[in-house]
């Protein structure tokens, strides 16, 4: 099998020039012409007697049109050029139609080639030289005309490869008469010759293109006759030259969902095709004002267009409705049964649409809005998402719009998120608090600080944008650690009484019981808490909570056997710190961590245990070891204890190992001042020579003044502290 892609290659214009590349896609209903500019561009787009003008208020501008007939055919757009003059760009249209454009974003042009005449107001119908314009009408395609015969150029040269024009042209108008021989079948269009010359030149050219990387080769699959028989229908692909002739090539038209069914058309999904500019009441009376005829029998063309009006506005329950009082039968109502749950934020209960995330249609986006959750790395069509999300119309796009940027943010693709909020907000007028939340969620993944100010505005919003909005900035809040605002809690305790019952009501019970956590009142909030949530306010209480209401809510409770170990290690730290061994060791999980046998051993000194120390951290090469085994032979008496702290560098540890082993001479030559004045006290002191009774006794008196002193001096210095 060969696969042909056509490349179009455009002529690189002046160093100097600013060039607009210029793509198109073709859809339901329209064709779309997408100009890309180097930079923002002011333009105008204004109607002429076949089509339409635009003006880019761009100096030195060069339009790429190489690639605008790539992916369209010539019924809407027939024709594009550069006026060679004024630089503007022509677009030519063979079709009753109109244009909408609009800028997608800053240097982004959107112009679509809409069916059916243009709005009563439409900007874009105005004439280039004023006045007014018939309406544009479809036009019959133009053919190119036939080239004269010729075997060789004007300049007399020989051709180079084989040219089959040339052997059609001098072909016979009937093939020669034979006299005797009447052939069973018509002679062949093209002499043998010509058909060996004829597949060498394609062969020739195949094999060019394939070494230019624009033709794939490969070989073709073998298929018995039963299969051939029932192969799927083949979409015809034209790719015409300059006098009319070209390759065809096919491709299968069916694409198939992840379960193996087909995908189905964007047609049966054109919500934006289904309304019109008209007054709701007006538009809603005409359609549903015929839905039955004759014998009061429903008329399924009526009952189809008043539904797809419906589903247009976004009324699924009364869509839903009337395909089941009206019994309408057509191949598109389980499509649209699934759209009007879908419409009203509801479950599919059918799952209409499961499976087609993969499709490269509007059955997309709307598989997407149906999945619970859309996994990271999940197979989908993300391109057909948000085209097809764009082409909606705008009221419901701010409507679905949060929902859909949510599927992404769970899937973690942040780039779709913020395309969804692009085709939201580039439209004029108020997006309403439906965006602004999503807004705010999106720079919430992104890790951009929650706007405080935008949040407040939001948290008086009616419905589940104003809950959500108070959640969020519960949330944020809590990262902060600082005790609640009091009017946030108090509007969560008044969601929290208002929506009883209702299915917000998990997580607001959730975020009060966290605030009062957080405020501490801890036991207001294990009587809000389940289990799940008992367990996130001891995270709160050991990460931020006051060490009262630590102690109140800690010591003396079991710990729960869900708790995660880092939150029991937190506590223990924590109530170890406040001179709570017993408690902290409680709370400790019974294990062999490293860091679990440090606080163990830390606890167990606190108590004046410095033998079970010692034997907890052993000859383990844990952190604090070496000063936990000093801290432990001090407490115990060791005279080894000096050396360890001397090995450690520890100076206020040796002093305290050489109080403890009574080693006053060295005591004495230390640097504590108290210390060293009282332990001189213990040394004996040299004899003075040739002393006399009375120089002695003064002596003696002077000395027990001074040990009294210092000997006051040092209680006073160790006092416990009350």
């Amino acid at each position: 099998m060969i696969r042909v892609l056509l490349l179009l290659l455009g002529l690189a214009g002046p160093a100097t020039a600013e060039v607009a590349s210029v793509t198109t896609g073709e859809h339901a209903g329209f064709t779309r012409i997408v100009l890309t500019f180097p930079s923002p561009s002011r333009w105008s787009l204004r109607r002429d007697t076949d089509g339409y003008v635009l003006d880019a208020a761009t100096a030195d501008l060069r339009y790429d049109l190489s690639r605008v007939f790539d992916r369209i055919p010539r019924d809407r757009l027939s024709a594009v050029w550069a006026e060679p003059d004024t630089g503007a760009l022509r677009l030519k249209v063979g079709c009753a139609c109109h244009a909408m454009a609009f800028d997608l974003r800053p240097g982004l042009l959107v112009i679509d080639l809409r069916d059916g005449p243009p709005p009563a107001d439409s900007p874009f119908e105005a004439a280039v030289g004023g006045g007014g314009l018939p309406a544009l009408t479809a036009q019959a395609p133009r053919r190119p005309l036939r080239r004269p015969p010729e075997t060789a150029p004007r300049d007399g040269a020989p051709r180079d490869g084989y040219d089959w024009l040339v052997s059609r042209n001098q072909l016979p108008a009937s093939p020669p008469a034979k006299a005797s021989v009447t052939p069973a079948h018509p002679p062949p269009a093209v002499a043998m010759a010509d058909e060996a010359a004829l597949r060498g030149a394609m062969l020739e050219h195949l094999a060019r293109g394939a070494a230019l990387g624009v033709v794939e080769m490969a070989l073709p699959e073998t298929k018995d006759a039963a299969e051939a028989q029932t192969m799927e229908p083949m979409e015809q692909v034209q790719i015409y030259g300059e006098a009319g002739i070209g390759l065809r090539t096919g491709k299968t038209t069916t694409a198939l969902t992840g379960e193996g069914s087909a995908c189905p058309g964007d047609v049966a999904l054109a919500l934006a095709e289904w309304g019109d500019e008209k007054p709701v009441a007006e538009a809603l009376s005409r359609r549903t004002a015929a839905l039955t005829g004759e014998f009061d029998r429903p008329d399924p063309t009526a009952t189809a267009r008043a539904v797809r009006y419906l589903l247009y506005l976004g009324f699924g329950a009364e869509a839903r409705q009337i395909m089941q009082v009206m019994a309408l039968d057509t191949p598109e109502r389980p499509l649209w049964e699934g759209l009007t749950h879908l419409l009203d934020d509801e479950a599919d209960p059918a799952d209409a649409f499961a499976g087609m995330e993969v499709c490269d249609g509007s059955a997309a986006l709307w598989a997407v809005l149906s999945a619970h959750d859309l996994p990271p790395g999940a197979s989908t069509q993300r391109a057909a998402v948000l085209r097809a999300f764009s082409a909606l119309p705008l009221h419901l796009r701010r409507d679905l719009g949060p929902r859909l940027a949510d599927r992404f943010l769970d899937a973690e693709d942040l780039g779709a998120a913020r395309a969804v909020q692009d085709a939201i907000l580039r439209a004029p007028g108020d997006a309403g608090p439906g965006a602004a939340l999503m807004a705010t969620r999106l720079d919430a993944a992104e890790g951009q600080p929650v706007s405080a100010a935008r949040l407040d505005a939001l948290e008086t919003a009616p419905g589940s944008v104003g809950v959500e909005a108070t959640l969020m900035a519960v949330e944020a809040a809590l990262k902060v650690s600082t005790p609640p605002d009091p009017a946030l809690a108090a509007s969560v305790e008044a969601l929290l009484r208002e929506y009883a019952g209702a299915e917000e009501a998990p997580a607001l019970r959730r975020a009060a019981a966290l605030l009062r956590a957080l405020g501490g009142d801890e036991p207001g909030a294990f009587a809000l808490a389940d289990e799940a949530v008992t367990l996130e306010i001891w995270q709160v209480l050991a990460d931020h909570g006051g060490d009262g209401a630590l102690l109140e809510a800690a010591v003396g409770t079991t710990p729960p056997g869900a708790l995660p170990l880092a939150v029991r290690r937190t506590i223990a730290t924590r109530l170890l710190g406040l001179g709570l061994p017993d408690p902290a060791l409680a709370w400790l999980p019974r294990g062999e961590g490293a860091s679990d046998l440090v606080i163990a051993a830390r606890a167990h000194l606190a108590k004046g245990d410095g033998r079970t120390a010692l034997r907890l951290i052993g000859g383990r090469d844990l952190p604090e070891a070496a000063a936990l085994r000093a801290k432990a032979m001090q407490q115990l008496g060791d005279p080894s204890a000096v050396a360890a702290f001397a090995a450690l560098e520890d100076g206020e540890g040796l002093e305290r190992a050489r109080r403890a082993t009574g080693d006053w001479a060295a005591v004495a030559a230390g640097d504590t001042d108290v210390w060293t004045e009282a332990a001189a006290l213990a040394v004996p002191a040299s004899p003075v020579p040739d002393e006399g009774p009375l120089a002695r006794s003064t002596r003696l008196i002077a000395e027990a003044d001074a040990a009294r002193s210092r000997i006051a001096s040092l209680l006073a210095a160790t006092a416990p502290t009350p």
